[in-house]
């Protein structure tokens, strides 16, 4: 199976490469090499653009979820599994999926693996020339390591960013105790990037040049997507004041009218 990916992977960076070399003359900065990689990348994320504003919504829903969990929580605190039996419930009242969560990820890890072929021997699964310059930059090849610890550490900034676009902020509950779905938020917050950073300076540089775009991207969609909830939040919330103001202007009125008739009678 990775076999075949890294196969489809090495043909389509291949054929990116083939169409950026039409340009013109290779920078001597960042090779042809490079630009095809952060190409296929952005590729990559347009294909999975749905299933990414799926888990957006996901993420959205279950924010809305907890406090009703917690409820629940308090509710069947001494029945453990009635309790999981009403979470269930309640996330398939809200259309919450966790496997929808964990499918962009799923993904990612399947690309990544398949990448490592492609990374090791480039040549063989793009048909390239061995003669290409594969440098970004600082890197004067990507298919070895970062000399530096510049792309690791961008690799895992980018990460923790994303993270903490994605997940919520730690919490605890009205008893004091820390919510075990805060501490899994947290451990992907911190810990996951300072993994991905060992990896990045364990493998192939192409590797990390490839996920550090990949967040960027990411990061840029969540933060277009949260203008754009936010701008529809304004716009539901309008009708509603609007709604809320006309029924105090008709309060209002009338007790207008109850004083003066008060005044009337008083006369």
């Amino acid at each position: 199976m990775t076999q075949f990916l890294s196969s489809i992977i090495g043909k389509i960076l291949e054929f990116i490469y083939a169409t950026v070399s039409k340009i013109g003359t290779e920078p001597k900065s960042i090779s042809y090499f490079a630009i095809s990689l952060i190409i296929l990348t952005l590729i990559y994320k347009l294909a999975m653009l749905p299933v990414t504003l799926s888990n957006a919504k996901m993420t959205k829903v279950n924010a809305e979820l907890q406090p009703a969990m917690k409820k629940l929580e308090k509710k069947y605190k001494h029945d453990p599994q009635l309790y999981q039996q009403k979470v269930m419930e309640l996330q398939k009242e809200m259309g919450f999926s966790p496997f929808a969560s964990c499918l962009p990820m799923i993904v990612q890890l399947i690309i990544i693996w398949a990448l490592f072929p492609v990374m090791r021997a480039p040549m063989e699964y793009t048909g390239l020339s061995e003669t290409i310059a594969t440098n970004f930059f600082w890197i004067p090849d990507l298919t070895a390591k970062d000399p530096t610890i510049i792309l690791p550490f961008l690799m895992a900034g980018s990460q923790m960013l994303y993270s903490v676009l994605l997940t919520p902020s730690a919490k605890k509950s009205d008893d004091g105790q820390a919510d075990p779905m805060q501490s899994m938020n947290f451990m992907m917050k911190y810990g996951m990037p300072i993994m991905f950073f060992f990896f990045a300076r364990s493998y192939q540089a192409g590797l990390a040049l490839y996920w550090t775009t990949g967040n960027i991207i990411e990061i840029a969609i969540r933060m277009v997507l949260k203008v754009v909830n936010k701008e529809e939040e304004v716009v539901e919330e309008v009708p509603k004041k609007k709604k809320t103001s006309s029924k105090e202007k008709i309060s209002e009125g009338q007790a207008s009218k109850k004083k003066k008739a008060n005044k009337k009678k008083g006369a």
